[in-house]
């Protein structure tokens, strides 16, 4: 079942079935801010601290780390800003990327809800469709490159999620090496450097894969190696709830890791336990390293990619 509603003043969009439910908020760069298990009534998703909850709407080019960072969001057509030049053609990209602050178009099925947003540097239109089959959200990604040139880009979906400490993240057993992309603490390590998983690098054995409690005061933005399964989950010690992560590594190849154990924002008072499991096509976070790197997506010109991507709610 899909319908829309308005609340505090902002376009709402809700779809559910027996098993899962989902709000998205089309105004706030389409963010999926409740993704509810029915049988527990949890919602997986981090949100807002103030008391009532608020949205504030954004602007391209906005400090991401000055409005609220909870949900679900998409960061493309990179994560951290950056510039560069392509075929004689300078680029720059906003931090966190062009689809957060700004509104979506939408469509609702009877069964499907259908979002889309159009580029702003280069010439692409960016589309997701969300439907639910029992415990299982399916999220159906289309890029549209509309110019003749080579679309280069980085797609990272971004849900944070409600963790608490002791809370588990399981990754396939051959994920044994991370790269680091940045971290709020140098002894961890520096950038581009390889770590162990799931004890880094400088870490004192601490094993990064079990929640910490936020006053442990640190948080890191990591990178698997190109991967060979495309599955990872959080295990919700206190519910025994699992939120189970699937999709092609043929078509995404990377996975990355957000943990914030209350080490961000570096420059605000106000801090966040999270985690966010981010299936990726392309790393590092700057699209400009990335092209570098040779490990950025690529979209021929007048031409067209998809990717799927499922999460699964599973009660033990």
């Amino acid at each position: 079942m899909t319908r829309e509603y308005i609340e505090n003043g902002l376009t709402h969009l809700l779809l559910e079935n027996d098993s899962v439910l989902l709000i998205i908020l089309p105004e706030i760069g389409g963010k999926i801010i409740k993704l509810e298990n029915k049988f527990s009534g949890s919602n997986l998703l981090l949100t807002p601290g103030q008391n009532p909850v608020s949205y504030e709407k954004a602007f391209y080019g906005a400090d991401y780390s000055k409005y609220d960072p909870s949900g679900f969001d998409e960061c493309l057509p990179t994560i951290s800003a950056c510039s560069f030049e392509v075929n004689e053609k300078n680029f720059i990209y906003p931090d966190h990327g062009e689809l957060w602050s700004r509104e979506w178009k939408y469509k609702l099925t009877e069964d499907e809800i259908i979002l889309e947003i159009p580029g702003v540097a280069f010439h692409y239109k960016f589309e997701k469709r969300i439907r639910l089959d029992g415990e299982k959200i399916i999220i159906s990604y289309l890029i549209n490159n509309y110019s003749e040139d080579t679309f280069y880009f980085l797609w990272a979906a971004h849900p944070l999620l409600a963790v608490e400490p002791e809370d588990r993240i399981i990754f396939p057993g051959s994920v044994q090496k991370m790269f680091l992309n940045w971290s709020s603490d140098d002894k961890i390590g520096s950038h581009s450097d390889l770590l162990n998983w799931p004890c880094l690098t400088g870490s004192k054995r601490k094993d990064f894969s079990i929640v910490q409690k936020i006053n442990y005061d640190k948080a890191v933005k990591l990178f698997t190696e190109k991967l060979e399964e495309g599955k990872a989950s959080v295990l919700f010690k206190a519910t025994s709830e699992e939120l189970v992560f699937k999709f092609d590594v043929n078509k995404i190849p990377y996975m990355g890791l957000w943990l914030c154990y209350g080490g961000w924002p570096v420059d605000s008072e106000k801090k966040y336990l999270t985690v966010a499991i981010e299936p990726s096509i392309g790393r590092p976070d700057s699209l400009a390293e990335a092209i570098s790197r040779n490990e950025a997506g690529v979209v021929q010109g007048k031409s067209q990619m998809s990717w799927d991507i499922i999460l699964e709610v599973i009660n033990h």
